[in-house]
């Protein structure tokens, strides 16, 4: 038995000798604590635990690149996560080999990337910064590189294109653009820290991909588990136009040694208590129930295909 379901063990054997009973160990890896994955894990935990009585636990680590593998081994029951780090680690990129018994348990809302530059900026597309200093590299985050990479590819830019500017990680990054030393940035749609840099540097202006039938083969590829979509003006703070843009779904990743019963009462409780979710954390309010198993190039969990088709979520 690995070491975090060992300790949690223990500590329930402690209260059995209390009860005389011993509740069933589930744990969820997420980011840390303050993150949207760890508010979010902390929401599904409480939901499934009060649906099932399991004991289920928040393991909040360094991120994907830490807790996919745990999920792999056994060590983790449930990881949230990207589908671009999840198909990074399935496809065994900036890992030491594919982690195949990886599997979808569920997709649940999507995390919008958005490209922008500055309000008062003279780019108006991304082909306009051809030429222009850019964040590269992503050593420590390559799956958020690889969504960079992809809008500009977009464009047909490429690194020989830019003057690369490298970065460590998409932080980095953000703090790059409020210093003036790169021209745009990615980063997620919405979040504060991108309201932080827009209030940084007066404003911040979006720029979409092409509208090209060829842009979502070449984001997939470039970017395994991102899709395209079309962002309607309004829908955040800086969006004041219609544009196509790169999402990559969060999903809950198991593994194919996770037992269906965990994955089945997980993916129930999804869907049951869906507005319940969205009361703690807001971005489950953007759950489409319809798309809990939303193909990003991962098997799905047989015990979440089990319970999708008794719900009649998932056609025969």
């Amino acid at each position: 038995m690995k070491l975090f379901k060992m300790a949690a063990v223990a500590a329930t054997l402690v209260c059995a000798l209390n009860t005389g009973a011993q509740a069933q160990q589930v744990a969820i890896g997420t980011l840390p604590q303050g993150s949207l994955a760890y508010a979010s894990g902390a929401a599904v935990a409480r939901v499934l635990g009060e649906q099932t009585g399991w004991n289920v636990s928040v393991v909040p680590q360094g991120g994907p690149p830490v807790t996919l593998p745990m999920v792999s081994t056994g060590e983790l029951d449930f990881s949230f996560a990207t589908a671009i780090a999840a198909a990074f680690a399935y496809k065994g990129i900036d890992y030491p080999e594919p982690l195949t018994k990886l599997r979808i348990a569920a997709t649940v809302y999507p995390l919008d990337f958005s490209f922008f530059v500055r309000a008062d900026s003279k780019y108006q597309a991304i082909g306009d910064l051809a030429g222009e200093s850019m964040p590269w590299g992503f050593s420590q985050q390559r799956n958020n590189g690889a969504v960079l990479e992809a809008y500009l590819a977009s464009a047909g830019l490429g690194e020989k294109d830019i003057r690369p500017v490298l970065v460590p990680n998409a932080p980095k990054a953000l703090d790059d653009f409020v210093a003036g030393r790169i021209a745009a940035a990615s980063f997620s749609m919405g979040s504060g820290r991108e309201k932080e840099v827009a209030a940084s540097v007066g404003g911040i202006r979006y720029l979409g991909l092409p509208e090209d039938d060829e842009v979502d083969a070449l984001v997939a590829k470039m970017a395994p588990g991102a899709l395209t979509k079309t962002l309607k003006a309004g829908e955040y703070e800086f969006a004041d136009r219609d544009i196509k843009i790169i999402y990559s779904p969060f999903v809950i990743m198991a593994s194919e040694n996770t037992p269906d019963e965990e994955v089945y009462a997980l993916v129930k409780a999804l869907h049951t208590a869906k507005n319940e979710l969205g009361e703690a954390v807001a971005s489950f309010k953007r759950m489409d129930v319809t798309k809990l198993a939303q193909d990003v190039g991962i098997p799905l969990h047989p015990g979440a295909e089990k319970y999708l088709r008794e719900a009649g979520l998932l056609s025969q």
